[in-house]
């Protein structure tokens, strides 16, 4: 086996503190921290201090140490994310069930990067034997697909004007090339209650999204409808998009959205 830099050791005894927090064990001395490692003092000092300064531990007036609030808020958006699979998951199908297209549950995320995507959380095929590839796992550009326009329209207006300031990069001679367009569009979109992306991430795919909101009415995820354009044509997608509206609002009503 290969022998970890320096930097992924130190990450590594970091994160193997951070274990030794149990719901029985909430604080740590630094005594406790030495014993339970094999560490010497004086580095397991300077790994306290680090995770002290980053926020993931706090340490208190008699010297010991307990999780910090960074630590709380990562917890939170795991199990946030958890709950909307959860929640997302039967909707879903029987979305599909009823239209048999493919459908996506994506969220806002950054990719390796540094860009702003939409990344695809829960997706789940439909029964057709011509189908479109799976995008499960994978960060999309939220200029391009319509989960990531149906989120984007429902943001606060400074981490829109954030997130457009990305390049846009073409996929096909559909895909928008810039901020302003994809501005009016944006406002359309709050009018219709849905996002539409024409070919503009790939040739031949249509896809229709709609915002998912949480308890506190912040739109948290998107959900879609994807599929060729063979069949996701004019004159089906009027009844595409009601069955999809009307999933979305389901699932953010389960997540505790009241209108």
């Amino acid at each position: 086996m290969e022998k970890p830099s320096k930097g992924a050791q130190a990450v590594v005894r970091a994160l193997r503190i951070l274990k030794l927090f149990t719901g029985k064990q909430n604080t740590l001395t630094i005594q406790d921290v030495v014993k339970a490692t094999g560490l010497n003092r004086t580095t397991a000092f300077r790994l306290l201090s680090t995770l002290v300064d980053e926020g993931f531990l706090k340490r208190r007036e008699d010297g010991s140490y307990h999780l910090g609030p960074e630590l709380m808020v990562l917890g939170g958006l795991a199990s946030r994310r958890d709950t909307l699979r959860q929640t997302a998951q039967p909707i879903m199908q029987n979305l599909v069930d009823t239209v048999n297209e493919r459908s996506t549950l994506e969220i806002l995320a950054t990719d390796p990067a540094g860009n702003a995507t939409m990344l695809v959380v829960e997706e789940i095929d439909a029964t057709h034997r011509l189908s479109i590839r799976d995008f499960a796992g994978s960060h999309l550009p939220i200029y391009a697909t319509s989960t990531g326009k149906a989120l984007l329209a429902h943001l606060p207006q400074d981490q829109i004007e954030q997130i457009i300031q990305q390049p846009f990069e073409s996929f096909t001679h559909t895909t928008v090339q810039a901020a302003a367009d994809l501005k009016l569009e944006l406002n359309q979109i709050r009018k219709n209650g849905f996002a539409q992306a024409d070919e503009e991430l790939e040739d031949g795919l249509i896809a229709l999204g709609v915002p998912i909101f949480d308890n506190q009415g912040v739109a948290c995820a998107s959900l879609c409808l994807a599929g060729p354009s063979v069949r996701m044509t004019r004159e089906k997608i009027p009844v595409l998009t009601q069955h999809l509206i009307a999933s979305g609002k389901k699932i953010s009503e389960q997540l505790g959205w009241r209108n």
